[in-house]
């Protein structure tokens, strides 16, 4: 068997189950889960930019899924900023993001499902939009673009734009699978897609939310909201900066590829997404590498040049990766 579909059967064999709601209860439109990990004030943020625009508790039910925060139990923050507008659920133990994120889904009862990490925020009016494109035409999940933002909510980028049609995403499979050009933040999910699909892969740290908007997008049309209407926050506090640190996100990313290609019904266009993504990868790499090297880290720096000259062998960027790392990446290689 080869490792891209070893890899496949071993994440569907780990997928967790998401069951249906039980019948007979009164279901929402929306569930806003907000899993979070230490929190603290961006959190009171985040649940003060859904509260701003709350339809009221038969539309929307509003949850803080917290992953046994070992400092920060946000119960008390959550009565200060919601009253008992706002429940909250602790996992016994700390269970790691992504399964934290599937206890999201499978503690929803909303028929639209929205994920919104502890530190980013929704703008005014992106849940009458979204409702909005939802109730135009059938769909599996709605995308949006989101404004990149510092931790003082300053914009530092926007996310690209996608090619639509009809309101739709056109080739939503292969462009989820190839630019994953959505953050989590502006990603809303119908329950039952879930229910399909399964839950978040607990071994993809870092990637399982590209993982899974592939695993989706399969499933039937998504839909696409044109205004931005998401801040999806940078901080150095963050799980992606922490794990940049070593190489930790791109060995995620490596295992994600091998996932989604895959699922390419014609074993060409598989291998060729394969082959072009760990390309992209390796760009993206060298650039983390550059950075690390700009912010006084060399060990980050020498790891992710090495990461990246192995993934993209090519001489000219093998040498753009040995004057990144340093001294010490060739014997790096022994």
């Amino acid at each position: 068997m080869s490792l891209t579909r070893a890899r496949a059967a071993a994440s569907a064999a780990r997928r967790p189950v998401v069951s249906p709601v039980p019948d007979g209860l009164d279901r929402p439109f929306w569930s806003v889960m907000i899993p979070t990990y230490d929190g603290g004030d961006r959190l009171a943020r985040t649940i003060e930019s859904v509260l701003e625009q709350d339809p009221g508790e038969d539309e929307m039910q509003i949850r803080v899924v917290d992953d046994a925060s070992p400092t920060a139990d946000p119960r008390p923050l959550v009565r200060e900023v919601a009253g008992g507008r706002v429940s909250v659920w602790r996992q016994p133990r700390n269970v790691g993001a992504p399964t934290n994120f599937t206890t999201c889904v499978q503690q929803a009862v909303g028929r639209w499902v929205h994920i919104l990490h502890d530190d980013d925020i929704v703008l005014p009016g992106f849940y009458a939009a979204y409702r909005h494109r939802i109730e135009q035409q059938p769909c599996t999940m709605v995308v949006g673009r989101s404004f990149h933002v510092d931790d003082d909510e300053q914009t530092i980028a926007v996310s690209p734009e996608v090619a639509v049609e009809g309101g739709y995403l056109v080739d939503a499979p292969l462009v989820v699978a190839r630019d994953h050009p959505f953050n989590f933040v502006a990603v809303v999910v119908a329950r039952d897609a879930y229910e399909s699909a399964g839950g978040f892969d607990p071994e993809l740290v870092h990637a399982n939310d590209w993982e899974m908007w592939a695993r989706l997008a399969m499933l039937g049309p998504v839909g696409v909201v044109a205004e931005p209407l998401a801040r999806y926050r940078h901080h150095a506090d963050s799980d992606t900066n922490r794990l940049r640190r070593s190489t930790a996100h791109l060995d995620d990313v490596l295992r994600a590829i091998d996932i989604i290609a895959e699922r390419f019904e014609d074993p060409r266009a598989g291998r060729r997404f394969r082959r072009e993504a760990r390309l992209r990868w390796s760009g993206i790499a060298l650039d983390v590498a550059e950075q690390a090297r700009a912010a006084g880290d060399p060990r980050a720096a020498r790891a992710n040049a090495w990461a990246s000259a192995r993934l993209d062998p090519r001489p000219a960027h093998a040498r753009r990766a040995w004057r990144v790392a340093g001294p010490g990446l060739r014997s790096g290689r022994s």
